[in-house]
């Protein structure tokens, strides 16, 4: 290739896709942006046209992942946690982080499960796993700013690969190295997919050189690069992009000319400016006794930044180790995360992933490099940086258990902390041991659970003054409260009705009334001639289809395996689940909009839902669940305890004595036709035989 081949990243993710069903995802990364991956990355994952309402555009990625058979994970090193331009996490995200101890954790490799569609017979086909290997850290700068490089890779059960192997030892490390709680189900469902994919070991067929992945952990990278190319390296040129160096020197690259006597060597000088480049004097100098190997710029065209972005030239964080030769025509690369640095390239201290590829060469290959004219100016060297300092400090909160669970990744003990969000106070944690999970008290993890309603980035302030930030890690989140909770109870029956994303997002936009995240400037009821009046399909024909298309919704999620979403749809806190249908039922208000502290409940204000209605309600509840019950037994039993809690829930409420209550007052007492109505009601007619 005469010039490197250009594309965004998203735009090559989401044709690798090509609007597959994702079923499992697992994302690593140095640096993290946690509010930048949910709202800009994960939307690449989701074949859903989004609202541009943040708000609505958020309950839309919280719908279609709760679809996902398993939860979307991402692990990144605790040291490039970074808080983000746009706000904090709100998804159903397993973000775990790396411990500090040992070297960087850098690989940048995105594993993507998605379900085939039939073949042409109708048939099944087995899943893919889309593989992404770079150097594109999950941040505004990396998706979107930066020159970066990523190869993608499809791995599919009937074909055999070179990939499977490494890739199962990046998921063994990331297990061995991680700080977290549980079993991550992508990293799980993945890596059950890696040990079906044939494995092949051959390094060349036909004379070029096969894809292999190189991970970190058993060899140096000049040991992967001659084990997988044999001689076909020696004597070739070599350009090299790379964003950080060690300092005073060049012995990674000194390694790379030795072993493979390379004709011609180009490094790329990273640049701050034209004319200033950002390396140290010694670095800049090491060049010197170097054969044939000279400092060199990429084109300004191909650095050149966006009009959105100004005209600053783009920060070069690509890692490239192009190999070719004119005669005869060749080319070999070496691309992912791996610097031109002793840790990177060493073996066994950075964590690091690349992929060797030899691509197809229709012309002689010529250089991408263009060699430094005229006298530079140097700058201190800039490696691989975090904006913000991070704590050490890491907190686990499951929504389940309403417990919160804290670890001091530190070799030494940790002293009281002060906890914050947003600047306002959070509670303090006693001192405790270094490297243990400890679980914090009941009233400290309330405070922290009402505070992730919120956002999910803490600051622990030390004794001494110092601060740092941290991303709590959240389970349970099907009973996390929604991003949308000021639905009345008759538009949840209607957001049910609706068949597609599409037309829930649409609902979503004309009925999510936007208090600020919680903070209700606005009062939360309005006057009567606000409030929609109830149609018949709202009373009657609208609420039997509403409860028929959730029951459908539940039995459909459950029979593709994807429990979270029934979970969600039954058990949850979002504003589309059965039990907070009946939480709603019970409170008071004209339009029944929850802040974090609930509404209390006040005579005065008339109930959203008359008694009829919502008794009626209370039966359709009781009908899905003993569908649910009848149709899935093995998962009413793994989930009994929220099962019961559920059927205690419709029991307990209280519509149906408000009902007899009014009756009696009336003088009309209704006990003995409740029961026979309940009886009838709850009575599955049998499907009747065709003629």
């Amino acid at each position: 290739m005469d010039r490197a081949p250009s594309q965004t990243i998203s735009g090559a993710m989401i044709d690798a896709l090509a609007g597959r069903q994702v079923s499992a995802a697992l994302f690593t990364t140095y640096e993290f942006d946690p509010s930048f991956f949910e709202q800009e990355i994960v939307p690449t994952l989701i074949d859903v046209a989004l609202s541009h309402a943040p708000r609505v555009r958020l309950a839309q990625l919280e719908e279609a992942l709760r679809s996902m058979t398993h939860r979307l994970a991402v692990f990144y090193d605790r040291r490039g946690l970074l808080a983000g331009e746009t706000g904090s996490r709100r998804l159903d995200l397993d973000c775990q982080c790396i411990g500090g101890s040992g070297g960087l954790f850098h690989p940048k490799v995105s594993m993507v499960l998605v379900d085939n569609p039939p073949d042409a017979d109708g048939k099944p086909c087995a899943p893919s796993l889309v593989v992404m290997v770079g150097s594109c850290n999950l941040t505004r700068a990396g998706w979107w700013r930066n020159l970066e490089v990523a190869h993608l890779e499809e791995l599919r059960l009937d074909s055999p690969s070179e990939l499977s192997a490494p890739l199962l030892r990046l998921l063994s490390t990331i297990e061995r190295r991680r700080i977290g709680n549980g079993t991550c189900e992508s990293l799980e469902a993945i890596r059950s997919f890696l040990r079906k994919v044939p494995s092949r070991s051959r390094r060349s067929a036909g004379g070029r050189v096969l894809t292999q992945l190189y991970m970190s952990g058993q060899e140096s990278v000049p040991d992967f690069l001659a084990r997988a190319t044999g001689n076909a390296l020696r004597g070739m040129h070599l350009e090299v992009l790379s964003s950080s160096f060690d300092e005073g020197g060049l012995q990674p690259l000194v390694a790379l000319q030795e072993r493979f006597d390379l004709e011609s060597t180009r490094l790329h000088l990273p640049m701050l400016a034209p004319g200033t480049a950002s390396i140290s004097e010694s670095t800049m100098h090491a060049t010197d006794t170097l054969p044939n190997t000279v400092w060199s710029t990429l084109p300004r065209a191909v650095l050149a930044g966006s009009r959105a972005e100004g005209t600053h030239a783009r920060f070069m964080h690509a890692k490239v180790y192009r190999f070719f030769s004119i005669h005869p025509k060749r080319e070999i690369m070496f691309v992912g995360s791996v610097n031109l640095t002793t840790a990177a390239h060493h073996g066994r201290q950075n964590t690091e992933c690349g992929i060797l590829i030899e691509v197809e060469t229709p012309r002689r290959p010529q250089p991408w490099l263009e060699p430094t004219k005229g006298k530079i100016a140097l700058h201190e060297a800039t490696n691989d940086g975090v904006g913000l300092p991070v704590s050490p400090l890491m907190l686990a909160h499951d929504w389940s258990t309403a417990c919160c669970h804290a670890y001091w990744d530190a070799a030494t003990a940790m002293p009281a902390v002060a906890l914050t969000r947003g600047g306002l106070d959070v509670g303090a944690l006693e001192p405790m041991p270094a490297r243990q999970w400890l679980t914090l008290s009941g009233e400290l993890s309330s405070a922290i659970a009402e505070h992730l309603r919120v956002g999910s980035m803490f600051t622990a302030a030390l004794e001494g003054g110092d601060q740092g930030v941290l991303l709590v890690q959240e389970s349970g989140m099907e009973l996390k409260p929604s991003l949308m909770m000021n639905l009345s109870p008759l538009e949840i029956l209607k957001l049910w009705t609706m068949l597609t994303p599409e037309e829930r997002a649409e609902f979503l936009q004309l009925h999510g009334r936007d208090f600020s995240a919680w903070g209700l400037e606005e009062d939360a009821t309005q006057a009567a001639d606000d409030v929609d009046v109830p149609t018949l399909f709202d009373r009657f024909a609208g609420m039997f289809t509403a409860f028929d298309a959730l029951e459908r919704r539940i039995h459909a999620a459950l029979d593709a395996g994807k429990d979270r979403e029934a979970i969600a749809l039954l058990f949850g806190s979002k504003h589309d689940s059965l039990g907070h249908v009946l939480a709603k039922l019970d409170q008071r208000g004209a339009i029944g909009v929850q802040s974090p502290q609930e509404l209390e409940r006040s005579p005065s204000v008339k109930p959203m839902v008359d008694p009829v209605l919502a008794y009626l309600m209370l039966l359709c509840s009781q009908s899905v669940l003993d569908g649910v019950k009848s149709r899935h037994p093995e998962f009413v039993e793994r989930h009994v305890n929220r099962v019961d809690g559920l059927q205690q829930q419709i029991m307990s409420h209280a519509a149906r004595h408000e009902l007899m209550t009014d009756a009696a007052c009336r003088n009309e007492p209704l006990d003995g036709f409740l029961e026979w109505f309940e009886r009838v009601f709850l009575t599955r007619a049998a499907p009747g035989e065709r003629a």
